[in-house]
Order: structure tokens, then C-alpha cells, then sequence
């Protein structure tokens, strides 16, 4: 399976955006490093772009720049980190120092149109850990991303919504998703049970099987784990075979 950031790359190209920068929410000297960043977006020099824009939002504890401002040029963060990521496409070692780049500002207020290709960043980010096989990480990452996306507009999030879904289900075709039996990692089998469901790397697990002797405590029923205590159950152990285990 691979999944990549290709046809969010794709989808990029239909989205609609209106995005004139306010300009009257920035003091002058603020508005004409914003015109310059402006600049090199129009001829596709995001790089470019990205510097000025970073530059602009490290003033945010300066009254030239102001909240209102500092949510605006977060929200350009964003694109130009984008625009870098669908540059290089498939090409996940570059587009990951890309990806962090974009990320830095943190999770935006989603009043910006621009905004929604924060989540758009973190999908872009599961998808080059599913590239690389790293298929647990890819889906706590496409997982929060999609999360993300559910904040932005309804017009905005449905752009990319279809490709967030598609790459998730293919990463559940290969980590521990709902309906699997898994158990504890170790030699020992201390436990199996069923996922009933998996969110922010935790799995609430309803629990068919315990060994008394190694389950430290634990009972039947519904319980949570991290993705990380847990494996899928491959082989059953002794104890449970004959205590009659089965799916």
C-alpha cells in the first residue's frame, strides 16, 4: 500500500479560497513586509514567502501586529508551508521539513481561510509516515488530522475530507483499528480482547480473555490502552486454547 501526499496535491488545485490579507489590521511597517510576502507568493516563491510571513508573526507580543494580524500571517504560515509540500509531492524527506515548518505556529482559530491546510498539513504528515510503513503513527496522525479538519468550514474541510477518509482506511487495513483482536506486547499473553475503538493513540478494547496469573488484576469488559502496550494477537496462548478461547 502506499499512500502519499500526491492527491492532496491534487485537491489543492480546486480549492476555494478568499484570502485578501486585511491589510488595515497591521501597522505600516507591518503591511509593507506583508505586501512583500505577498509578492513571492504571486510568483511562487514560497520560500520566500514563508521567511517574511515567520518573520511577521515573531512580532506577536508587538502592537504593530496585534491578534487579529498575528491569526492572519499564521494562517499564510500555513499556505506557503503548503505550497512547499505539494512542490515536492512524494518526496516525504523533503516535504516532512516542510510539514514541521508549517506546523510550528500551532492549531489555528479557523477563522482564516487559509487555516484548514493546518489539518491539511497533518494528513500530509500521516501520509508520509504510512509511506514509510510506520503505519500506527500514520494513523494517530491522519486520525488527528481528520479531527482538525471537522474545525474548519464545512465548504473548506469538504475539499480535502474525501482524501483524509480514503488514506485512513487504507492505514487500517495495516494498524490496529475497530473489529481487531490484539493483545498485550510481550512473550507473555496476559490478555486478548476485540477494539471497539481507537482515538488519540488509545484503543478502548472490549477484553474476551485474561491470565490470571499475568493480568495483574485485570477483569472482563471494556478497558483502555495505549496503541503502544498493545499488538495484534497473531498466535493464542496455551492457557488460552484450552480455556477454550476463540473468536
Amino acid at each position: 500500500m502506499r499512500t502519499t501526499c500526491r492527491n492532496l496535491r491534487l485537491s489543492a488545485a480546486v480549492l476555494l479560497l478568499s484570502w485578501a490579507l486585511p491589510l488595515y489590521s497591521l501597522t505600516e511597517e507591518a503591511k509593507a513586509q506583508a505586501r512583500i510576502a505577498l509578492v513571492a507568493e504571486q510568483e511562487r516563491r514560497y520560500e520566500d514567502a514563508y521567511r517574511i510571513w515567520a518573520e511577521l508573526l515573531s512580532r506577536r507580543n508587538e502592537a504593530d501586529l496585534g491578534d487579529e494580524g498575528y491569526a492572519l500571517v499564521r494562517s499564510y504560515i500555513y499556505h506557503a508551508a503548503f505550497k512547499k509540500v505539494e512542490e515536492y509531492g512524494d518526496d516525504c524527506a523533503r516535504s516532512l521539513t516542510w510539514i514541521e515548518k508549517g506546523k510550528r505556529p500551532g492549531s489555528p482559530d479557523y477563522k482564516n481561510s487559509y487555516d484548514v491546510l493546518y489539518p491539511v498539513l497533518l494528513i500530509a504528515e500521516g501520509a508520509c509516515a504510512a509511506q514509510g510503513g510506520q503505519y500506527e503513527s500514520a494513523y494517530d496522525m491522519l486520525d488527528a488530522g481528520r479531527s482538525e479538519l471537522l474545525k474548519a468550514s464545512p465548504q473548506d474541510a469538504a475539499v480535502f475530507m474525501p482524501q483524509a477518509d480514503q488514506y485512513l482506511a487504507q492505514v487500517k487495513e495495516h494498524a490496529i483499528s475497530e473489529g481487531d483482536y490484539i493483545t498485550n506486547k510481550g512473550v507473555l499473553q496476559a490478555w486478548i480482547g476485540r477494539v471497539e475503538s481507537r482515538s488519540n493513540g488509545f484503543v478502548v478494547v472490549r477484553i474476551t480473555y485474561i491470565n490470571k496469573d499475568l493480568a495483574g488484576g485485570l477483569g472482563l469488559g471494556e478497558k483502555s490502552f495505549s496503541v503502544n502496550d498493545c499488538k495484534p494477537l497473531g498466535a493464542i496462548s496455551v492457557d488460552a486454547a484450552l480455556k477454550g478461547w476463540k473468536e
